[in-house]
């Protein structure tokens, strides 16, 4: 019986670690997400779309800045569902959740449309 209390007390303490840490990471941060990107899958958004969100052509990123925020997201979704497109923006979309796309085009939609200087 010793083993059993001990060993379920063992897996209450991981279920407790492993709740603490999922729960820190909810709701999804739209704008870490964004601005620092999740690991190991998922850079953040700025290191294509800049930090400003308004583009880079060299890396034919388009400005993000000033779209809606159901513009962003069908945007998202859009590149998730092409399955026979690899290129780096539809493994990342494919790798956010709901809930994580949703929070990050809240974020970058919340953001003046005003361009700023890169």
């Amino acid at each position: 019986m010793g083993a059993s209390v001990g060993s379920f007390g063992g897996t209450l303490l991981a279920v407790f670690f492993m709740s603490r840490a999922y729960a820190a990471s909810w709701p999804p941060n739209g704008q870490a997400i964004a601005e620092h990107g999740i690991l190991p899958n998922i850079p953040a958004c700025t290191s294509c779309h800049r930090s400003s969100f308004t583009g880079d052509a060299a890396k034919r990123a388009p400005s993000l800045r000033g779209k809606p925020a159901a513009d962003l997201m069908d945007d998202l979704s859009a590149e998730a569902e092409n399955r026979k497109d690899h290129s780096e923006m539809a493994d990342i979309s494919r790798h956010l959740d709901m809930a994580q796309r949703a929070a990050v085009t809240a974020y970058i939609a919340s953001l003046s449309p005003k361009t700023l200087t890169p």
